[in-house]
């Protein structure tokens, strides 16, 4: 009752209105971490959005090549890559960069064979509420976040490993509720 009053309040912000309208509809919603609506077309031509990722467990990587912690990352990322590449396990790289160029010369340097994508309008940094680089994010197969770690530290990489290990042991559930829009569009 107390979230219709605040629907129907003048001047409630819109978006704050989107997610209350999803937890009245499904009241999991209040409990539990769902990634944001998001879709993308990646470097290699995939399109990378909450229902092609349904399934497997997603490792979105925020980073630049301007960023020395996500530069030292890269490693690490590899090995996390190799390790699950026979698991629904998906990562994903996010980059804040501005010249397309050199993020396309770093990738094929550092053979980083993971989706990649160049967030040059800051559309998803926004929507993930990134703010700090490099940022990590483990999604499950239900599109729940079940952690979010920024910077690099020499812990960072069991830290994602015990987290993707993790999600990957949860049920998945066809059922669950998809991600809410959260990007103001109807």
């Amino acid at each position: 009752a107390e979230l219709n009053v605040y629907i129907a309040s003048p001047g409630a912000d819109a978006k704050i209105v989107q997610k209350v309208r999803a937890i009245i509809a499904d009241p999991i919603r209040a409990r539990e971490p769902f990634a944001p609506d998001f879709s993308f077309v990646t470097l290699e031509g995939e399109t990378i959005s909450n229902d092609a990722l349904r399934g497997k467990v997603v490792l979105l990587d925020f980073w630049g090549t301007w960023c020395p912690p996500c530069r030292a990352s890269v490693p690490t990322l590899i090995n996390l890559h190799k390790k699950f590449a026979d698991r629904p396990f998906q990562m994903v790289g996010v980059s804040s960069d501005t010249d397309e160029g050199k993020w396309k010369a770093f990738i094929a340097t550092q053979k980083m064979n993971w989706s990649e994508y160049i967030d040059l309008s800051g559309s998803v940094e926004v929507l993930f509420e990134v703010h700090e680089f490099p940022t990590y994010i483990v999604i499950d197969r239900n599109g729940i976040i079940q952690m979010r770690q920024s910077g690099l530290d020499n812990a960072t990489g069991l830290e994602l490993e015990d987290a993707i290990n993790k999600a990957l042991k949860k049920p998945y559930n066809a059922e669950t509720p998809k991600a809410i829009a959260t990007t103001g569009q109807n």
